[in-house]
């Protein structure tokens, strides 16, 4: 699996940034024996129906192909290169990768505007986030929603009641208004969090 493989794909240009191969001060021959076993990688992700990795994989095979076009010994003994990179493979090659492209920017244009509507579901809904983590963690990495009160782990204690609460927010104005207005009249979700929350 190409390095990176388990990272978070937004576009098909994330998936290029993983493409690219360094083939610099390698020996050419030893390079264009690699060439089988890419490809062979990328047949079994494709099957495997991983259309990300094997864009990945296909796309360094054909990077691979036109660094080794470029080399002095290519050049030079063109016979020997010939059997793994024919015209017709890398044609093949090209439109393959054409056809993956297609399928990829399909898939995340559709994630995409999935994420959005979420989005916009949960900026439309009512909903209240407390983080319970405490304040220097919570200021270090608020979560960007204007529906989001702090209140520190430190605070909430057996059999104190919700309204003490609110002595947490005296020099927050808006935290106040949100935690005043958390009954189910004005909410529908409460949403808790904290450093165990995935």
């Amino acid at each position: 699996m190409p390095n990176g493989a388990n990272l978070g794909y937004t576009c098909v240009n994330d998936l290029v940034k993983q493409t690219r191969v360094n083939c610099a001060e390698k020996k050419p021959r030893s390079v264009y024996q690699r060439l089988p076993t890419m490809h062979q990688k990328f047949e079994m992700a494709k099957k495997n129906g991983d259309y990300k990795t094997a864009y990945i994989l296909l796309k360094r095979w054909l990077d691979t192909v036109k660094w080794l076009k470029k080399t002095q010994d290519y050049k030079d003994r063109k016979s020997i290169y010939s059997t793994n990179m024919t015209i017709d493979q890398i044609n093949e090659v090209k439109n393959i990768l054409a056809d993956l492209r297609q399928k990829l920017e399909i898939r995340y244009e559709h994630s995409s505007r999935k994420h959005n509507d979420t989005v916009e579901k949960m900026e439309g809904d009512r909903y209240l986030i407390i983080d319970v983590r405490q304040k220097a963690h919570y200021d270090g990495s608020k979560i960007m929603f204007d529906k989001c009160i702090n209140i520190p782990q430190s605070e909430i204690k057996p059999g104190k009641l919700g309204y003490k609460f609110a002595d947490c927010f005296h020099k927050d104005k808006q935290s106040f208004d949100l935690f005043k207005h958390r009954s189910a009249q004005h909410v529908d979700v409460i949403i808790l969090v904290n450093w165990n929350t995935t």
